[in-house]
């Protein structure tokens, strides 16, 4: 119920994960990615919607937007950075950020603690948006049993830093 697997002639080639966004009473955006069920969590504490995430078997994800990780938004993306273990959180870097940009400090600080980040295209809720979808991802190699997208996922993104590549 939360992934779609795309093959061609027999061998996987993409795996289509749902992700729902939520946004969290300090106006930051957590993911949900991989959960079966879309949970009521709009308007809760960031900490509190990672924590609901997990439990409901999910992988939170806290994206890169323009603003967001910046001054009392910044400090507690951090925080929950540094709280984080890996397989706890994961941080997102999206299509918004231009590429002549530097990668965030905070991508840096967190690959270096362990946490990997996933790149997404993310787009905005436009007409001519939806051309943007794929646009920008990362690959890696299926670790685990391909007939179990989700399973197979997270054994992905558990692996150590530089297993996964950026495309776009």
């Amino acid at each position: 119920p939360s992934a779609l697997t795309v093959r061609r002639a027999g061998e996987t080639v993409l795996f289509l994960v749902l992700g729902r966004q939520y946004a969290a009473a300090e106006r930051l955006e957590v993911l949900g990615l991989a959960l079966p069920e879309a949970g009521d969590w709009d308007g809760l504490p960031a900490r509190e919607i990672i924590r609901c995430i997990r439990q409901a078997g999910g992988l939170p994800v806290l994206p890169w937007a323009l603003g967001k990780w910046l001054f009392k938004r910044g400090r507690l993306a951090a925080e929950l950075v540094s709280e984080s273990r890996p397989g706890e959180l994961w941080l997102g870097d999206t299509a918004l950020r231009p590429n002549i940009w530097p990668l965030p400090g905070l991508l840096r600080r967190a690959a270096a603690a362990g946490l990997p980040w996933l790149s997404g295209s993310d787009p905005m809720p436009w007409a001519g948006e939806e051309r943007r979808l794929g646009s920008y991802g990362f690959v890696g190699e299926i670790v685990g049993d391909k007939n179990r997208p989700v399973t197979a996922l997270r054994a992905l993104l558990a692996q150590p830093s530089g297993a996964l590549q950026t495309v776009g």
